[in-house]
């Protein structure tokens, strides 16, 4: 510009630094120079500029080809030696300061304005270079501006005078249509004072930049006058401290005196040393040659290695070990692989291993793209030029056009050089794919020499390379190392209050936070800088909003090259991995819903095939997105990953509770765990219930419909699981569920539903709420029977779980009708075996409710041989029917057997339920009354007590069950001669009783027999014989056998009369009731004969107890 007190970088450079010592630079290149100058290395001097580092490293590469030099420090050398020195460090100053006011009219661009800059016109011959600043400026600012006439009413026009003013420039204005005093702006470039000199523009708006201190503040007078904002205020006084502080002003003749007084003491300390040069000389050249004739010069080359300082890096010795031990395994070229997620540290941990290398060429090749590969190869190339004729030769391969042959032929210059070093390291920076690569990739000794080389990569498929000797996966960090590297960085410099406060917060905060150095570093840097909680943050992090996403990449470029967030690197492989597959955005949306830990493999190809979900699975790995179990069947995913994962999907799907691909993911998922439930898989049932409780807290984006279907699979999950929050959340499904039935939904909907309706059912029946199970599993089977459905094989299914339940409420008659009506479609329709297994073991278990114990044991072991070709010999169901077969032997008096098969299915079921789960409860009595008749008392008692313990935790202490635990515990006491605890017990089991002894069914003839054994404990006779005879009026009309137990007390109750009056001489009423006790045991034997072995214990213990009476 003309005006000298208007400098800008631009034209400083023109008129001082276009050219020096008789080299051309451009103006980035000076740029580049002054940041040197002032100690910046690459990251800062691209942060700096605005530019990527490899752009700052082609442009020193450039420059060290001009002036012929391998080093950065030689630039610097030259620079000093010109005498330009002082100039470019002034240079430097008004760069800053254009940064600095280009930022200020950044953020004055945002303001609204209600004028717009409609053209500038220029009152001369040609535009001066205030001009072109103006229009860039302006452009800065907000305003589109041209020098074309577009006038609007309203807007401003710029004229811009020449510094010599004449009568006829200002005519000039005064005849142009579109003049207008009030939307005008005159500029000028000299120190008159123009109204004075021109009257008739009195009204006009003037800005002299020749008065102004300099062009920035007289731009920002413009810009005043074109936007009414109190905020602008605040801008310019902030650009003028911080412009104070760079201390501008200067003078350039001063400069130019400077330089020449420079360059004469260049000049006389030039004579005092040429006397020396001389005498060295001789010495000089025989050195030269001496050294020109070795095998290798020793001049060292080596890459801007950027890594943190020691007091904010964090030490990882145990991986620096690891790579030590790999890169000296073996001669040659040695080749290692650090594999990891992005910002996980692995190239962080090449570069301060490199830094330990003594070899004389340490470089890094960025690998990420072709272009930068290439960019960062020919960059070798020029500093292993060290000849003439070296760089000759790079000068010719650099000018051929083809780029295959280009490319091939710079490979072999560099091959060839990098032969004459010992021992070179490399650095292959982020590759994506070996592939890109291999072109310039070291693999013969023979002909690349010997070498190190370190691969940094996210893709875990490069293992499966045979060029890569070894690999060591970077994972996370661990707690004591994320405390470590988060308290250096926030104990540099002034210690932040927020580490004053409670350590456990810390500990719980850095816990919330992704265990990776990018993670943690960049956490530490906000908080240092923003002066917020830790709650804060982490409600930031959660939502990552634009601003605060803003804040975290200037704070990683303040802090060094690394200029990617988490949430950007997560999001840029999401994109590639979406471009690479049309079925690929599905897969990652649904391992997005599930838990990040253990996603089955089975689950993504029951919803895609196999071959897609190979193909996903290497991509995914290629991202180093997820990891794998040892047995390939499951994957995890970093939470951080998956919660960032999930955000972005769900906004590039739109996710909501209609969206078709979500609800085919519901759906998949819905049929994964119908599946293991019904299978009663223990070890997938808990990783299921992972995934259920994951996709539910999904609430804002499923339907009620959805919602029903998972909490039913959820529900029944929490059963296998012990849980307590089984019937909550069964309920909250048949909340969502039920009303769906009176809607018209599709026949695939009710299909769903009926399969919800018997799982619940099936854990309602478990939880005892029989008539709830009744009725859904009804409506399932009609929901199967519907015409539009006819699905007979789910239809005999929920029949099975039907006569089941109806078993449960004591209606053997029905349950059997249903059970064989279910076996029947099994065999018509061929539904499933382990179904077929399972309706077999209820109704042996209905058949020996009705008596008929040995159909129930040949039913039981069909069953069981069954579950034996079709599970492992000790799976939950194998368990459960040798339970069943165990009461079936107790019943028939067998209790050797029983014992046998009880403690056999208690050893399974300890296997997969806790000691205090409610079948658990069941089983400790089974086995408890099994000792008991066998004369293990003492075992009883402690396996019957365990059995309370669990089963008070589960029932009320008035339901029928904990009677029936307590009559058999007080009955063991008992016999251990306990006869005060056996009664007070036995106290609070009639008082159970009492509230089921008015029902027709056979489990009250079973609580009326164990009542008339209390009451005839205490030798209240008539009560006993009541109760027993109205067990007798349930179970005569049934024909049951179990008829024989109410026989037999009657029996008892007679003889125990005739022993208490066996020594008074009333032989009439002793005759009667010996005859009364015989024919009821009589009675008793006459029932069982058919039904019991000849080895029976009750068929022996009734023997007995009749041939005591004939005596």
């Amino acid at each position: 510009m003309q005006n000298k007190q208007t400098i800008l970088s631009e034209d400083f450079y023109k008129q001082h630094l276009s050219t020096i010592n008789n080299v051309h630079f451009t103006p980035r290149e000076i740029d580049v120079i002054a940041c040197l100058l002032s100690g910046r290395k690459t990251s800062k001097i691209a942060f700096f500029l605005a530019i990527d580092p490899r752009t700052v490293e082609t442009h020193i590469r450039n420059m060290m080809v001009k002036l012929e030099c391998n080093t950065r420090e030689r630039i610097i050398d030259f620079i000093e030696i010109s005498g330009k020195a002082p100039l470019l460090r002034k240079y430097y100053s008004l760069l800053r300061s254009d940064i600095l006011f280009e930022k200020s009219l950044k953020d004055i661009s945002k303001f609204p304005r209600e004028k717009e800059v409609n053209y500038i016109s220029v009152i001369d011959k040609e535009k001066t270079s205030l001009f072109k600043y103006l229009k860039s400026h302006l452009n800065l600012a907000g305003f589109s501006v041209s020098d074309a006439i577009q006038k609007k009413e309203g807007d401003f026009v710029l004229y811009i005078f020449p510094e010599s003013l004449y009568k006829e420039d200002v005519s000039l204005l005064l005849q142009k249509k579109e003049y207008n005093e009030k939307s005008i702006i005159i500029l000028l470039q000299d120190k008159e004072n123009f109204k004075e000199l021109f009257p008739e523009l009195k009204k006009v708006e003037v800005i002299n930049f020749g008065k102004e201190a300099n062009y920035y503040f007289s731009f920002f007078l413009i810009l005043k006058k074109l936007i009414k904002n109190p905020d602008m205020d605040k801008i310019i006084t902030e650009f003028r401290s911080k412009y104070k502080a760079i201390s501008l002003e200067f003078e350039p003749e001063q400069l130019q005196t400077n330089e020449k007084r420079y360059q004469n003491r260049i000049k006389i300390k030039n004579k005092y040393v040429l006397i020396f040069l001389l005498i060295i000389a001789i010495f000089g050249i025989a050195l030269l040659t001496f050294l020109c004739n070795q095998k290798n010069d020793h001049l060292t080359f080596r890459s801007d290695l950027a890594i943190p300082k020691n007091i904010v890096c964090l030490e990882r010795p145990e991986l620096m070990e690891k790579i030590d031990v790999h890169l000296k395994k073996q001669n040659g070229i040695q080749t290692l692989a650090l594999v990891g997620l992005g910002g996980s540290g692995k190239t962080t941990l090449a570069r301060q291993y490199a830094q330990q290398e003594k070899a004389d060429i340490v470089w890094e090749i960025n690998s990420e793209t072709l272009i930068s590969l290439n960019e960062s190869f020919k960059n070798l190339a020029e500093v292993l030029a060290k000849t003439n004729e070296d760089r000759k030769l790079l000068r010719e391969i650099n000018e051929i056009k083809i780029f295959e042959e280009r490319e091939k032929k710079l490979t072999e210059f560099v091959r060839n050089r990098l032969k004459q070093h010992s021992g070179w390291f490399l650095i292959y920076d982020n590759v994506e794919n070996f592939e890109l690569i291999k072109l310039h990739f070291p693999i013969d000794a023979h002909t690349w020499g010997a070498g190190k080389i370190i691969l940094t990569t996210r893709n875990e498929n490069i293992q499966n390379n045979k060029q890569i000797n070894g690999l060591i996966v970077i994972g996370e960090l661990t707690s004591t190392q994320k405390l470590d590297l988060f308290m250096k960085i926030m104990q540099h410099g002034k210690e932040h209050k927020l580490l004053m406060q409670d350590n456990k917060e810390l500990i719980e905060f850095l816990k919330q936070l992704p265990p990776f150095p990018l993670d943690i570093s960049t956490a530490a840097n906000y908080l240092k800088t923003v002066n917020i909680s830790y709650g804060q943050y982490l409600e930031s992090l959660k939502h990552q909003d634009k601003d605060f996403m803003a804040v975290q990449e200037n704070l990683l470029k303040d802090g060094g090259d690394y200029q990617k967030t988490r949430y950007a690197i997560i999001t840029f492989s999401l994109e590639q991995l979406i471009k690479s597959h049309k079925d690929f955005p599905e897969l990652l949306l649904l391992i997005s819903l599930l838990d990040s830990q253990d996603i089955p493999r089975e689950l993504l190809d029951k919803y895609k095939n196999s071959s897609i979900v190979d193909n996903f699975i290497y991509h995914l790995k290629k991202h180093s997105l997820i990891s794998t179990s040892l047995s390939e069947s499951f994957y995890s995913i970093h939470r951080s990953t998956q919660a960032i994962a999930y955000s972005y999907l769900k906004k590039l799907l739109e996710l909501n509770g209609e969206n078709l691909k979500l609800k085919r993911i519901i759906y998949a998922l819905d049929d994964y765990a119908d599946k293991y439930i019904e299978l009663e898989d223990f070890s997938k049932i808990q990783i299921i219930t992972r995934h259920l409780e994951k996709v539910l807290s999904h609430s804002d984006i499923l339907n009620d419909f959805s919602t029903g279907l998972l909490e039913s699979k959820l529900g029944s999950a929490y059963y296998f699981v012990n849980s307590d929050q089984s019937k909550k959340i069964l309920n909250s499904s048949l909340d969502k569920l039920w009303p769906k039935l009176i809607e018209k939904i599709s026949s695939s909907h009710r299909i769903r539903i009926a399969r919800s309706l018997v799982h619940v059912g099936a854990i309602y029946t478990e939880l005892r709420l029989y008539k709830e199970a009744e009725e859904l599993f009804k409506k399932a089977s009609h929901i199967y029977g519907q015409p539009d459905i006819k699905n007979y094989a789910d239809l005999s299914w929920a029949l099975s779980s039907l006569g089941n339940v109806e078993r449960r409420l004591g209606n053997y008659e029905i349950a059997r009708d249903y059970l064989e009506k279910s076996i029947q479609l099994h065999k018509q329709y061929g539904t499933d075996k382990k179904r077929l297994a399972r309706t077999l073991a209820y109704l042996g278990s209905v058949y020996r409710g009705l008596g008929f114990y040995q159909k129930s044991v040949d039913t039981l072991e069909e069953s069981l041989s069954i579950y034996n070709d079709n599970y492992p010999n000790d799976h939950f169901r194998i368990g459960w029917t040798l339970l069943r077969l165990g009461n079936v032997y107790s019943n028939l008096g067998e209790f050797k057997k029983a014992k046998h098969y009880f403690e056999k299915g208690l050893l399974i079921s300890q296997k997969y339920f806790p000691t205090d789960h409610v079948s658990m409860g069941l089983t400790l009595t089974y086995l408890g009354i099994c000792y008991r008749e066998l004369g293990e008392y003492h075992k009883a008692a402690a396996i019957l007590e365990q059995s309370l313990k669990v089963n008070q935790k589960h029932f009320d202490p008035n339901y029928r069950r904990m009677g029936w635990v307590l009559f058999h515990l007080a009955t063991t006491y008992k016999a251990l001669g306990k006869d005060q605890e056996a009664q007070e017990i036995y106290n609070k089991v009639l008082k159970i009783y009492a509230n089921y002894c008015h029902e027709d069914s056979i489990e009250v003839a079973n609580i009326l027999r164990n009542m008339a054994k209390i009451y005839l404990d205490l030798n209240c006779f008539k009560e006993a014989e009541d109760l027993t005879q109205k067990s007798l009026k349930i179970l005569e009309p049934r024909q049951h056998v179990d008829a024989y137990r109410s026989y037999e007390i009657l029996g008892e109750i007679y003889l125990k009369k005739f022993s208490q009056i066996r020594n008074i001489k009333k032989e009439k009423e002793i005759k009667f009731l010996r005859i009364k006790a015989m024919n009821y045991f009589n009675q008793a034997l006459q029932r069982i004969n058919p039904h019991f072995s000849q080895n029976s214990a009750h068929i022996e213990r009734l023997k007995s107890k009749i041939k005591s009476l004939q005596k």
